[in-house]
Formats: C-alpha cells, sequence, structure tokens
C-alpha cells in the first residue's frame, strides 16, 4: 500500500513548510513574548478519521510519523450526508480545533469513499472543509460583518468552493443558527487563535 494521496478537500493553501523552533524562553507568551511576534505554529499533525481511516496505518507509520504521534477524529459520511453539521462539529476531536486555531497544519487521513469514481470520502470534501470553515466564522476571521439594511454582510467574505458550489453564504447562515452548545464549543478556540496572530485554519483531507 503506498502513501495516502493528499486532497485538496481541505482549506486552501500550500503544503506546510517544515516546523520551526519554539520559543526560547518559557516566559515568552503566545502573542510573541518579549519579542513583540507572534510564535510560529506548531508542527503538522496527522489524524485518523474513524474507522475507515485506520487503513492508512501501515503506510502513515513509521514512515511519516511515529505511532505515538498519530492522533484520531471522527467525522462520519452519514453525518455529512444527513446535513447534521452541529454533528460534524461536536465530533470533530478537541485537539484538532486547538492544532487549527494554532495555526497548524492538520492531516485527516480516511479511505471510507463509498463513491469509485470520486474516489474521495464525503467526509473529507465536505466535513473536512466546513469544520474549517466554521473554524474561521467562530474565530470572526472568515470577512463577513453584521447584516444591515443595505448589505447583507457577505462582501469581505471569500467564496467557498464544494465540487463546483459556492457554499459560503449557506454555511455562513448554518453557522449563525446553531445551538448554543455548539456555538460554545467553536468560540472557546478563539483567543488562542488570536494570541497567534488570527491565522486561517489549515485542513487537509488524505485519502
Amino acid at each position: 500500500m503506498g502513501a495516502p494521496a493528499v486532497a485538496t478537500a481541505g482549506a486552501p493553501g500550500a503544503a506546510a513548510p517544515p516546523p520551526s523552533p519554539p520559543p526560547s524562553s518559557a516566559g515568552e507568551s503566545a502573542a510573541g513574548g518579549t519579542g513583540g511576534g507572534v510564535v510560529p505554529p506548531p508542527p503538522p499533525a496527522h489524524f485518523i478519521n474513524l474507522t475507515n481511516g485506520v487503513e492508512a496505518l501501515p503506510a502513515l507509520v513509521p514512515a511519516i510519523v511515529p505511532l505515538e504521534a498519530v492522533r484520531y477524529t471522527r467525522l462520519q459520511s452519514s453525518t455529512c450526508e444527513a446535513g447534521d453539521l452541529a454533528g460534524l462539529l461536536l465530533h470533530a476531536d478537541a485537539g484538532l480545533l486547538m492544532h487549527a486555531a494554532l495555526g497548524g497544519a492538520v492531516y485527516v487521513y480516511d479511505l471510507g469513499s463509498r463513491n469509485a469514481a470520486r474516489g474521495v470520502p464525503r467526509s473529507l470534501w465536505y466535513g473536512l472543509p466546513f469544520v474549517a470553515f466554521a473554524a474561521n466564522y467562530f474565530c470572526g476571521r472568515d470577512g463577513s460583518a453584521a447584516a444591515t439594511k443595505d448589505d447583507d454582510g457577505m462582501a469581505g467574505v471569500p467564496p467557498v468552493w464544494v465540487r463546483g458550489l459556492n457554499v459560503a453564504r449557506p454555511w455562513r447562515d448554518a453557522c449563525a443558527r446553531l445551538d448554543r452548545r455548539v456555538k460554545k464549543r467553536m468560540r472557546y478556540y478563539r483567543p488562542f487563535a488570536h494570541a497567534m496572530g488570527s491565522p486561517p485554519p489549515r485542513l487537509y483531507g488524505a485519502d
């Protein structure tokens, strides 16, 4: 079995650069400490999407990452098919959301596609981009503004393309309508993102 291919289903952007060294002093703050700069993002994190992502382990370990560094999350294709966006955010691993808030690259592996022609699981081409969008939205960095009589607040929101459709508006509206407990969970990561300079989430699907 070869190494999993990295799909473009996640947040846009180039491959993650080599990790930068951590701050030299324990007294430096997350916002840059004594130097006033921004701390570099953490190194890439690798997540197995349960349960079919487990099949990627032989190609992933130890060639790419040691077994003890592999993490796990659960973004179910059935949840995507049901349009349960709240469920996607509730089941996303807290470590994944924190890593994304800190600006680290996140790779999610899933080999459970039900469509042999398309090959990419729905959890990666739909679920993962929505998690990235919601992370942006709840950290206040998606470019949207409060709607007014003359403006719907979408002027500064970049398009989000999923299978040829711009889903930025329906996804923003869905985020605004989410249950309070889901909003509270997602907003928890906002101060960490702001302390790191509000980097955009870098989520990549690999199948």
